[in-house]
């Protein structure tokens, strides 16, 4: 035991290595690199551009990006319910399209 090596020294720098994905060690962390190794990637869907593009007419992204929401609530993902319009309700279609006082008055 008297030639065993101390696990801690005061006279050497720590040192840190991050690995992802079974690859190599680096001493550089990385954001992105970490987001996909803790959630998977998804491939894109086919109709992608005909929303989320710049000349996108805002009636359509709008309702897609509500119905995609609500789907997302559904799912238990941590997404702010409160309704953006009246921040007194909780957001989903009904509210929005039929219960919301700040949407029937638009």
């Amino acid at each position: 035991m008297s030639d065993a090596q101390p696990v801690l020294s005061l006279k050497v720098d720590d040192t840190y290595i991050w690995v992802t994905n079974g690859q190599n060690g680096s001493e550089t962390f990385s954001t992105c690199e970490t987001w996909k190794t803790l959630f998977s990637c998804t491939l894109e869907v086919f109709w992608h551009k005909v929303i989320w593009f710049s000349g996108r007419i805002p009636k359509h992204a709008f309702i897609s990006w509500v119905a995609a929401r609500d789907r997302l609530i559904r799912r238990g993902l941590l997404v702010p319910s409160t309704c953006v319009m009246c921040v007194g309700h909780n957001e989903d279609r009904q509210h929005l399209f039929f219960d919301c006082a700040f949407s029937s008055q638009v």
